[in-house]
């Protein structure tokens, strides 16, 4: 889907000079407010500084106020030219005013919100970056590619690239976590093109890349191995049919405490334990939705666990249909605070029936599909592992759970589905399966306190999707142990794909930078159409639009009363130029190049549609709306591009599949 829609992407962004204010004082700085792109009302030009920049109090001036640190965002309110040199008047906030100027020299034009981050390069090869596009395209549309991309990053790895190819450095070894504030990198897309690679459209880009820290912290001194810690949650159904499995559960893994009790990975691995049950208000009887069991702790204490393991037991009735809450079970497990004290991070989720999945069912308490929910969990490099039940008195509902149990276990493009049939829900071959999964971990703990980390494990683990996801886990450790930076290029050329397998995997995932300010009106919109009664939804285009202006208008005058993430933060849609969906959501939406969702659902469209499709419609933006609420309420991930932004102009890089 990536591809398609970036294919279509020009990023030539035309900008407007803004009309500049002559004001006494402050000579230089009279400016009303920042300039903004053509043909947008609230979407800011910006700029990134580069190293050499400085922000002084004239143009031309040899008064330093201010020595930004590498890729802050300034907004620009206005420019001069002095002595042929064009000097670009910034400021911090795009609700302040301007606070300097900068020689535009020193700074990239950032055009727009669409940036990359690098993908676990775990089972794939490193990245290489280009001086240019020509010398990129020559590298991959040569018959000798497959054989020249390993011999290339090869060199390129030991510091000495081939110059004829024109490679100007590769991507790190390790996983840079841009999800923790001190790894956070900017690597704005400057330009996109569409290439042909083995008959498939394939895309490459032009993008800067530096980490924010300016100074070097990759950490040389030898890697402590018992950092390395796991920890495992189980999420498991405790629904009345269910308490044989959890019975296994509890001896399987008092099996595993016993075998590790006394290894060297004991100490690494913690367990934790949700359960969850079905909508308590359609039947209060079950009392609870999804609970923490057993709290997922560093250290952990096996003795505790299995005291508290023990006490747990099935609902004593059942629950209204075969469906269950499943993801209000993960999304409990997913907001523990403990997952930050573990390198390795897996939920087991066990189950013998579908989940509730959309917000269509009204008794799903979370209004979210498996896929979102996956996408929250891959945020937090949690690798969910599903296991299906596949009993008898559930047969007829074995495909609608395989559907979900898979979608929610996905991991990325490079490994397998780590998802389970248990044929017969059969005793024995549940209890081996949780063995296999549990044997497969510590041996990954092993093999990280041997020494033996940072390359790719053991070809007879080939085909184990596990594997593929142990390792990625590891990479992420040794970039955050290490201090692992985004490489040092201002400006360079890049393949989207993997060099090893440019058809099935991508180095970089394409996200949007968003603010808090506009993730909390993109909320407070999809909110308002959410809110809009099914008659008005169903009816022509024209009367649709006309009560949604009215409801934006409404959260607009009293936003405590309303659907929104904050209400301490200003909403900038305004109601009186909405005249489709997209601008609901808001111009840095709309100005995506974005072909699909809302974005590209036009009045025909909606007229067109059978009810059903509405509704499903609808039911996906309600999931991405709960997903994005679950980002927002991530305080700590959110950064800021200037030391002196307000809070709702910090930002997060938000995947393209999490937008409506």
């Amino acid at each position: 889907m990536l591809v398609r829609i970036l294919s279509n992407v020009t990023f030539k962004v035309s900008l407007r000079i803004a009309l500049l204010l002559s004001l006494v004082g402050a000579p230089g700085l009279a400016f009303a407010e920042p300039e903004t792109l053509e043909g947008s009302q609230s979407l800011y030009k910006r700029v990134l500084t580069l190293r050499t920049a400085q922000v002084v109090s004239e143009p031309a001036s040899s008064n330093v106020i201010e020595v930004p640190t590498a890729f802050t965002a300034f907004y620009v309110f206005g420019s001069e030219e002095v002595d042929g040199e064009k000097w670009l008047a910034v400021g911090p906030s795009s609700t302040d005013e301007a606070t300097g100027w900068i020689a535009e020299r020193t700074t990239v034009e950032w055009k727009h919100q669409m940036v990359l981050t690098f993908t676990n390069p775990a089972g794939r090869l490193r990245t290489l970056f280009f001086e240019d596009e020509e010398k990129l395209i020559d590298f991959v549309e040569d018959e000798a590619f497959p054989i020249n991309a390993p011999r290339v990053v090869a060199q390129a790895s030991a510091g000495n690239p081939p110059q004829e190819f024109g490679v100007v450095t590769i991507e790190p070894s390790e996983f840079i976590d841009f999800t923790d504030p001190e790894n956070f990198y900017l690597a704005p897309i400057l330009e996109a093109k569409t290439i042909f690679l083995a008959n498939r459209r394939s895309t490459i880009f032009k993008m800067a890349s530096i980490p924010l820290q300016e100074e070097d912290t990759q950490v040389e001194e030898e890697v402590d191995p018992t950092t390395f810690t796991v920890g495992v949650t189980f999420v498991i159904d405790t629904t009345s049919s269910m308490q044989d499995y959890i019975d296994r559960t509890r001896d399987t893994i008092e099996a595993i405490f016993n075998t590790i009790r006394n290894s060297p990975v004991g100490e690494q691995v913690s367990f934790g334990l949700v359960g969850f049950r079905d909508n308590v208000e359609a039947v209060p009887e079950l009392e609870y939705t999804s609970q923490v069991l057993v709290n997922l702790d560093y250290p952990g204490d096996p003795e505790k666990f299995m005291r508290e393991v023990s006490k747990v037991t099935a609902a004593e009735v059942s629950s209204r249909g075969w469906q269950e809450d499943g993801l209000a079970g993960m999304m409990t497990a997913l907001e523990l605070e403990s997952w930050k004290d573990f390198q390795g991070r897996y939920i087991i989720y066990i189950g013998d029936s579908p989940v509730r999945w959309t917000s269509a069912d009204p008794l799903s308490t979370t209004g979210m599909e498996p896929r979102d929910v996956n996408e929250a969990a891959r945020e937090k490099h949690i690798a969910v592992i599903s296991l299906l039940l596949e009993t008898a008195i559930g047969q007829d509902y074995h495909e609608d759970a395989e559907r979900h149990l898979r979608s929610l276990s996905f991991w990325d493009d490079q490994n397998e589905v780590p998802f389970y049939k248990i044929p017969g829900g059969d005793l024995d071959a549940f209890g081996n399966q949780i063995q296999e999964i549990a044997d497969h971990l510590t041996a990954d703990i092993d093999r990280v306190l041997g020494g033996n980390f940072g390359s790719s494990p053991e070809t007879e683990d080939e085909g184990n999707p596990l594997a593929g996801i142990g390792h990625a886990m590891e990479m992420a450790w040794l970039g955050r142990v290490r201090g692992t930076n985004a490489p040092d290029v201002i400006e360079g050329w890049a393949p989207r794909f993997a060099l090893d397998d440019p058809i099935n995997k991508f180095a970089f995932d394409v996200r949007v930078l968003l603010s808090r300010n506009q993730l909390n009106d993109l909320y407070t919109s999809l909110s308002a159409i959410l809110s809009l009664p099914a008659n008005v939804i169903d009816e022509n285009s024209e009367g649709f639009i006309r009560l949604l202006r009215s409801v934006i208008a409404q959260v607009k005058n009293d936003p405590e009363r309303s659907q929104v993430l904050d209400s301490s933060l200003d909403l900038t849609v305004d109601a009186g130029e909405i005249n489709d969906l997209g601008d609901a959501l808001g111009e840095f939406i709309d100005n995506l190049p974005l072909n699909e969702g809302f974005t590209a659902l036009t009045s025909d469209d909606w007229n067109d549609m059978l009810a059903s499709e509405r509704q499903d419609f609808l039911a996906e933006a309600e999931s991405k709306m709960q997903l994005l609420k679950h980002y927002f309420g991530e305080r700590d991930k959110w950064v800021p591009l200037h030391p002196d932004a307000p809070e709702g102009e910090h930002v997060y890089p938000i995947p393209l599949e999490a937008l409506p």
